[in-house]
């Protein structure tokens, strides 16, 4: 049914293009539109917020003269593709400006854009903010694709935050069916525009867990306290505790609830696990019913403790960066066997 629909629109457009519809030479349907955007500023970028603040401008180039239309509806470039945003205070979006008989250029100037954050692997995450055209054209009618030579450029953001940069913009196009349309389920385009930034992970992965890995540090020193004083290494591993916990809190109210086990739990639920890990070596010495020969010398607890630090927070900084998540969990697991190998004493 689609099929024979279809047809007929075309056929009907063809009839008439040359006609009163339209005032040039043959127009074939569909009739295409390249899309190129120019980001002049960004802000807002926090991962608090569900939103973005962009100024750009964007520039509609058809394959024919829109003005020769004599219906409006079809003239006016307003019509044909839509961006997505919502409104706020002393933002401004202005009419098209015509460049020339083909080229339209529109101005956003701080203009506010839906943002979900992708917080798994934050904050070693590579943020993209989208911005979406939709054409409100059937695809038999009307196509929109991105420009061929070069669909983007993009100045130095002078609001951006510290910490991140406008690494380059790539884009996708998707096709939605309007099924409950009386047009015979109409397909439209949609056109999206990601800007991926860069982030500074490194320095921010020891801002948001120094209160933690200071917490493990605290705890691992108990090794260092004599066997005799149980109740000092009971007090420090305590005050450690509290402290991995209390940085815990800090992170989970930086970043959003979400649902899914991200970085940010990894290393929080790390530094915990290690140290009641200690707690439970410093334990095992106390007890003679007990005995685990290899932990029992003080020096052998206190380097196995810090290897595995150190190799619990490479494989989840590595984990989060590559995608080979099996072959990093395998490597893991056998390094942490092959520790207790080590020739200690």
């Amino acid at each position: 049914m689609r099929f024979f629909s279809t047809i007929l629109l075309i056929s009907f457009f063809n009839l008439f293009a040359q006609g009163d519809m339209y005032e040039g030479d043959t127009i074939s349907f569909p009739f295409k539109s390249e899309l190129y955007v120019n980001i002049m500023d960004l802000k807002d970028v926090e991962i608090k917020n569900n939103f973005f603040t962009a100024k750009f401008y964007y520039e509609l180039n058809f394959d024919k003269d829109i003005s020769l239309f004599e219906d409006e509806e079809y003239s006016n470039p307003l019509n044909y593709v839509q961006l997505e945003f919502f409104e706020q205070p002393g933002s401004e979006i202005s009419e098209y400006t015509r460049r020339d008989s083909l080229s339209y250029i529109r101005v956003i100037d701080y203009t506010k854009f839906n943002h979900n954050w992708n917080v798994r692997y934050y904050p070693f995450d590579k943020p993209e903010l989208e911005l979406v055209f939709e054409s409100s054209y059937d695809t038999a009618f009307f196509s929109i694709d991105a420009k061929e030579n070069k669909f983007f450029d993009f100045e130095s953001p002078r609001n951006l935050k510290d910490g991140f940069s406008l690494d380059n913009i790539s884009y996708k196009k998707i096709y939605t069916e309007d099924k409950g349309s009386l047009d015979d389920n109409p397909v439209y385009e949609k056109l999206i525009f990601k800007i991926n930034l860069k982030r500074g992970g490194s320095w921010l992965y020891l801002k948001l867990f120094l209160g933690s890995f200071l917490s493990f540090i605290i705890s691992w020193l108990v090794f260092f306290i004599p066997r005799k004083e149980f109740e000092s290494r009971v007090e420090l591993s305590t005050g450690a505790i509290f402290g991995a916990v209390g940085n815990r809190a800090y992170v989970e109210s930086i970043i959003p609830d979400v649902q899914v086990l991200t970085t940010a739990d990894m290393v929080n639920n790390l530094s915990i696990f290690l140290i009641v890990f200690n707690i439970i070596l410093f334990m095992v010495q106390k007890n003679n019913n007990i005995t685990w020969k290899f932990f029992e010398s003080n020096f052998n607890s206190a380097v196995y403790s810090f290897y595995l630090f150190i190799l619990f927070n490479l494989s989840i900084i590595f984990w989060s960066i590559f995608d080979s998540k099996i072959l990093i969990m395998f490597l893991t697991i056998i390094l942490v066997i092959l520790g207790t190998k080590l020739p200690l004493i």
